[in-house]
């Protein structure tokens, strides 16, 4: 199985085993993908996954502390009040917790596999700027070149900014611009001249090379990492 909705775990049929059993395929999927340091969007998705869970597990239990309590008794030797929940947890309810607290452990482990995947490549990729910077660099190029692949291939960057809640975020978005066949006269220096002298619209462009000292696929790892990397440079 290669896609799970955002609420599978309460979608359909609420029973445990089957829903064990479409989370296991689900992650043996991922883990063929990262055996392959295929990396996205399935890390990302199972990032969303889990904490849907969590968010999941938090709102019952938020809504279950402020829901009302009745007295039930009196312990006179204890000199205690009993109190009881209005409401408590069906046969549905418990079968869905359960669901939820097996499928986090399980995302867990997948989510730690994933992590160590990313260290490991993004210890192996050295970034370094191209010429001299602009001042301005929220537009620019990414160069990705890969252990012993002779092709650079070439990606023009775009930075935006936008504000939810009050809170500033920042988002990169990358096309893909073209393949540069590597060599002696074709450097990153040429590159971005020859970038430069096709976009009039960015005479000195801020530029990006990004070396991978393993071979690392371009779409699904190499290029989301590089992105993140560069979010934090800049």
């Amino acid at each position: 199985m290669e896609k799970l909705s955002q609420n599978w775990f309460i979608e359909g049929s609420i029973d445990a085993e089957l829903k064990k059993y479409m989370l296991l395929a689900y992650l043996q999927h991922v883990e063929d993908s990262f055996e392959h340091l295929k990396l996205y969007p399935n890390l990302a998705e199972l990032i969303s996954h889990y904490r849907n869970l969590v968010r999941f597990r938090e709102s019952k239990n938020l809504f279950q502390q402020n829901f009302p309590e009745v007295l039930t008794n009196v312990d006179a030797e204890q000199f205690k009040l009993i109190y009881e929940k209005v409401i408590s947890d069906d046969d549905l309810m418990k079968e869905i917790m359960g669901i939820v607290n097996q499928s986090m452990i399980l995302i867990k482990e997948a989510l730690e596999q994933g992590k160590e995947i990313y260290e490991t490549l993004e210890s192996s990729i050295k970034m370094e700027p191209i010429g001299i910077m602009p001042i301005y660099k929220n537009d620019g190029y990414l160069f990705l070149k890969n252990y012993t692949d002779r092709t650079t291939k070439v990606y023009q960057y775009h930075i935006s900014s936008f504000a939810q809640n009050t809170l500033d975020y920042r988002s990169i978005n990358t096309q893909w611009v073209g393949d540069y066949e590597h060599s002696l006269t074709t450097h990153f220096e040429f590159i971005k001249q020859d970038l430069a002298r096709k976009n009039k619209h960015l005479p000195n462009p801020a530029a990006f090379a990004a070396h991978a000292e393993m071979e690392i696929p371009i779409l699904e790892s190499l290029l989301p990492i590089v992105k993140r990397k560069i979010m934090k440079y800049l």
